[in-house]
């Protein structure tokens, strides 16, 4: 995770740090902030009280992780998952300068040890099992696991270091899988371990796309969105008929600077990276972004770099175009909206993978809680300030 994070400030209002059983210290061992010039290592307080990197066969056999063998956060899955499970109280979240509000994870007051397994290619059995029996040692009363696996418990080590956790009073939640909603499609099939489904909450951020075609057919469709719209009516081109361009999924940079100039592209799901193809079309000077799913899928409110709307099926969106050519559009900036919560978004299972936490408690600190049927994915955390995925600070990983 990206310990700077305000979702992981230090609060006067809880407990102090809980201590590990039988003495020792916890590891808290984030690094060096890389977006600072001056040496400055975090400091563990009373909210995130530990962090560890356990990525030796990680480090052994990849391209060593962007942050060596630390618990820093190098592609924000896990800012993002920590903050969801266990984020404090923010009164103020504002991604990209804009305050949505009160944000809180779903256990606020609980303190939180992060131990980081995977890196951008991946994660390691060996490694996540070595992360589990540590935060047995370190007295976790909970452990947030949102990797997939553990189909076959009865061979698998990270589910056999679970079984560990079950006997020594520790309660496991583990993501569900990012398959479904099929048959059999299920991760996590251990019965000490309680597989938890992505659903969403009521609190959604929308924006209001409205086309107009050539012979003055007009459709509204709304998305999500947390970005500005775009207030201009703009022509709207698919990806792939972008002359010089033709990538339908956005997933190669542009020839030019000014290849999608004056134009709202759209780009199909899929393939790389969600906020990738937004810094694709930025590159080439695009106006904005249609992002649509090519079939009924979750939508997400992501930090794009253009000003961006994602629609949950692209069918009607897509017809219009074929049918009412050449379109234009605006789109209206994301807002606050009332939506339908304790929903299973189509195609999926469950919460996105990241590396695990464990959750401590002090006698007065409440424990980190979950569904056992399904816990809220949407709209409770922010990415972390260095922006992983392509940024001022950062290039572009594939995985964004």
């Amino acid at each position: 995770m990206w310990p700077e994070h305000p979702s992981f400030d230090g609060n006067p209002d809880l407990p102090a740090a809980p201590e590990r059983p039988g003495g020792g210290a916890i590891d808290c061992n984030f690094g060096d902030n890389p977006l600072t010039a001056e040496d400055d290592p975090f400091e563990c307080n009373n909210k995130l009280v530990g962090g560890y990197g356990f990525l030796e066969t990680y480090n052994s056999v990849q391209d060593p992780e962007t942050f060596g063998d630390t618990a820093r956060d190098s592609d924000g899955h896990g800012t993002h998952t920590t903050s969801t499970a266990a984020g404090g109280i923010v009164e103020h979240a504002d991604p990209l300068g804009v305050d949505r509000g009160t944000i809180s994870g779903l256990a606020p007051g609980a303190a939180v040890v992060e131990y980081k397994v995977c890196g951008l290619q991946g994660c390691f059995s060996s490694d996540s099992a070595d992360a589990v029996g540590q935060s047995i040692l370190d007295g976790a009363d909970v452990i947030n696991f949102s990797i997939s696996g553990g189909v076959d418990p009865l061979t698998d080590p990270v589910e056999l270091a679970f079984l560990d956790a079950y006997d020594a009073g520790v309660f496991v939640a583990s993501s569900a899988g990012n398959d479904g909603p099929g048959a059999s499609t299920a991760n996590h099939l251990s019965p000490w371990v309680t597989s938890v489904a992505a659903s969403t909450q009521s609190r959604a951020f929308e924006s209001t796309l409205s086309l107009t075609g050539d012979d003055d057919a007009t459709l509204e469709l709304s998305g999500a969105s947390i970005t500005d719209g775009v207030d201009t009516d703009t022509p709207v081109v698919l990806a792939q008929d972008v002359a010089g361009y033709g990538a339908e999924l956005c997933d190669e940079e542009p020839p030019a600077p000014d290849t999608f100039d004056g134009m709202i592209v759209a780009c199909e799901r899929g393939g790389n990276g969600r906020i990738e193809k937004g810094y694709n079309l930025h590159l080439g000077g695009a106006e904005g972004m249609i992002l649509y799913n090519p079939t009924l899928a979750d939508t997400e409110t992501d930090n794009h770099w253009v000003p961006a709307v994602h629609l949950a099926d692209g069918t009607d969106f897509l017809a219009f175009v074929a049918a009412h050519g050449p379109v234009t559009a605006t789109f209206t900036p994301g807002a606050k909206t009332t939506g339908t919560g304790d929903v299973a978004p189509p195609g999926r299972s469950s919460s996105p993978t990241s590396p695990p936490l464990a959750c401590r408690s002090s006698p007065a600190t409440p424990r980190c809680s979950t569904s056992p049927a399904s816990a809220p994915k949407a709209s409770t955390s922010w990415p972390s300030p260095a922006r992983p995925c392509p940024g001022p600070t950062s290039p572009a990983p594939a995985s964004c």
